[in-house]
C-alpha cells in the first residue's frame, strides 16, 4: 500500500526529495518531481485522486489508480502515460516536426481546429464523410 509506503520513510527522510525517490523506486513505486499543477490537477481527475500538498494523514480515499503506468522516451524526451484511469477521457497528441516554427504552427493548427470546437460545442463530428456512413440510406 502506497500510504503505509509513504508512512515508513519517517519525518525528517520526507523532505528529502532524492530520499524519497530512492525509496519509492526500491519499493518499485514511481515519483516525480516538479509536476506542473495543470498536470497534476489532470492526471488527479482522470485517476479519480485528489492532488496532496503533505504525506500526512493519506487515506485511500484521494488515491487514484489507473490499469497501466508506462514512462516512454520519445525523442529526447520522456512521457509518463496513464492508461485506463477510472475518469480518463482525454489523450494526448504529440506533436514533433524538424523546426520550432513547424511545430508552433501545428499547434496553433490543431488548436483553432479541434480544441476550440470541442470547448464551444462539447461534441467532435469525424470528418470525411464519416457522419454521413452513420446516418441511415433513405
Amino acid at each position: 500500500m502506497v500510504v503505509d509506503a509513504v508512512m515508513a520513510i519517517g519525518n525528517d527522510d520526507r523532505l528529502n526529495l532524492i530520499g524519497i525517490k530512492k525509496y519509492f523506486a526500491d519499493c518499485d513505486i514511481f515519483c516525480a518531481g516538479r509536476v506542473a499543477e495543470e498536470d497534476l490537477n489532470r492526471v488527479a481527475a482522470a485517476a479519480g485522486g485528489t492532488v496532496q500538498t503533505s504525506v500526512n494523514n493519506i487515506i485511500d480515499e484521494v488515491l487514484g489508480t489507473c490499469e497501466v503506468f508506462e514512462e516512454k522516451q520519445v525523442g529526447g524526451e520522456r512521457f509518463n502515460i496513464f492508461s485506463g484511469c477510472p475518469s480518463g477521457r482525454t489523450a494526448t497528441i504529440v506533436l514533433r516536426g524538424g523546426t520550432d516554427q513547424l511545430v508552433e504552427e501545428a499547434e496553433r493548427s490543431l488548436h483553432d481546429a479541434i480544441m476550440r470546437r470541442v470547448v464551444k460545442n462539447s461534441t467532435v463530428v469525424p470528418g470525411g464523410g464519416a457522419i454521413d456512413s452513420l446516418l441511415p440510406l433513405v
